[in-house]
């Protein structure tokens, strides 16, 4: 037998009437439950995109808490260490049930200040490098300029002191 023969994964639309008799229907999602915060984002994509409103909730509630995980510690009772207050979920859907959609439109603003946080450092760090590589180049010539105070009999105490005082500029770059 090949595996190419058998179906691994059936779909069938569900029936109206469940082979379990005690089974009962889902209720709705309870988006009236939320703060108003959260519930107005969750109504607002639902009505624009008709997405259901567990698959929305499921990328508000795990960006609300990537927003604030740098504001809330939670204390493990366990160890009484701090720790990130986080949410971990993942969404099972089908493909094009809406999965990247709600999460571009609710990340949006994280990504924009990723964005906004990597031009800084980019920026910062060249400017820094260059900072540096100055330094580097002055530090070589007080070094030298010690070597020949040295080879030429003096005591290099005016040359030692720039070098320290140059070594303790780093602090500042």
């Amino acid at each position: 037998m090949n595996k190419n023969d058998i179906t691994w994964v059936e779909t069938a639309p569900r029936p109206d009437r469940s082979d379990y008799p005690n089974e009962q229907p889902l209720t709705p999602y309870p988006v009236h439950l939320f703060p108003e915060i959260l519930s107005k984002p969750l109504y607002a994509l639902h009505n624009d995109t008709q997405i259901p409103f567990e698959l929305i909730a499921n990328t508000v509630l795990t960006t609300a808490s990537l927003a604030c995980q740098s504001l809330i510690e939670v204390i493990q009772p366990h160890t009484n260490t701090p720790a990130p207050c986080s949410l971990y979920f993942f969404s099972i859907a089908e493909s094009g049930a809406g999965k990247s959609t709600v999460k571009n439109v609710i990340m949006k603003p994280f990504y924009d200040f990723d964005e906004i946080m990597r031009r800084e450092y980019r920026d910062k760090k060249a400017h820094y490098d260059a900072k540096i590589e100055a330094w580097k180049i002055k530090n070589k010539t007080l070094i030298k300029n010690l070597s020949k105070a040295i080879d030429k009999n003096y005591n290099g105490e005016t040359e030692s002191l720039k070098i320290v005082e140059h070594a303790l500029s780093l602090i500042h770059i």
